[in-house]
């Protein structure tokens, strides 16, 4: 893949500090869904050594609201720790990976269900602005495929651009960490060369409750290592629906920590 050239666009004004850091947020939930804070830790959690079993779900219209189970199986690793990436809590296994964490990147996934899950959920997160440029410029580089390569990037940058103004951060810091936690998960399809996912994301809305969206999300094997694929027109909220109470049940929750 050639390398992608980022460009650093001219500052814009907003009138909010939470609508600059939602406008080019790589995370999957409306403006209003997003409250910033400041910190964010990497220590990994140790959980129990069980095995975690999750049905997946079939490929279809990412709109739709009813799924339908299929005879794939995704088995969580029995040797998962965790680590706080953006303030959201990720999983991460030795045999599944990723097997490298070092600068911040996520690398080194096993070509299994369960490495192609991971995959997606490290490369979501370590590709949002609040990563901070270290992090979310060589992964946009070297992890990030497909036809709107560029459109993302240029998303990305824009997002950090707009949020770093708002929060009077130095170019190179990491953004506030973001308020929502990925809950659930729904495999669509599985293929040892690719692999799509919807995640389900749970976030404050603002007025005391909780609303929850879910996001597909599509992995790529290239290499010797899963990729993620762009989102269409660098844009995430074309593949992300809103989720009601009732349909939350058609995804199986991540493992517990």
């Amino acid at each position: 893949m050639a390398r992608q050239r980022f460009r650093h666009t001219a500052r814009r004004r907003f009138t909010s500090p939470l609508v600059a850091i939602a406008a080019g947020l790589a995370l999957l939930l409306l403006a209003a869904l997003m409250a910033m804070h400041g910190g964010e830790g990497s220590q990994p959690e140790r959980t129990t050594p069980d095995q975690h079993q999750v049905t997946a779900m079939p490929s279809a219209d990412h709109t739709s609201g009813s799924p339908q189970q299929t005879d794939v199986e995704l088995r969580w690793p029995a040797d998962l720790s965790w680590v706080t990436v953006a303030g959201l809590a990720l999983p991460v296994s030795v045999t599944a990976g990723p097997r490298s964490l070092q600068d911040g990147r996520a690398r080194g996934f096993a070509q299994t269900p369960a490495g192609a899950v991971l995959a997606g959920l490290h490369l979501l997160v370590r590709t949002s602005p609040q990563v901070g440029p270290h992090v979310w410029e060589p992964t946009l580089r070297q992890q990030v495929v497909g036809p709107d390569v560029t459109a993302y990037a240029d998303a990305v940058a824009r997002g950090y651009a707009v949020a770093r103004e708002q929060l009077q951060v130095p170019y190179g810091d990491s953004l506030t960490p973001i308020y929502a936690s990925i809950v659930g998960i729904r495999v669509d399809t599985y293929h040892p060369h690719a692999a799509s996912m919807r995640l389900l994301i749970e976030a404050p809305d603002g007025e005391g409750s909780v609303a929850r969206a879910a996001t597909v999300v599509q992995v790529s094997w290239s290499g010797a290592d899963w990729h993620l694929v762009a989102p269409p027109q660098g844009d995430w909220s074309t593949v992300r629906t809103l989720v009601g109470p009732v349909l939350v049940r058609g995804y199986a929750p991540l493992p517990s920590r």
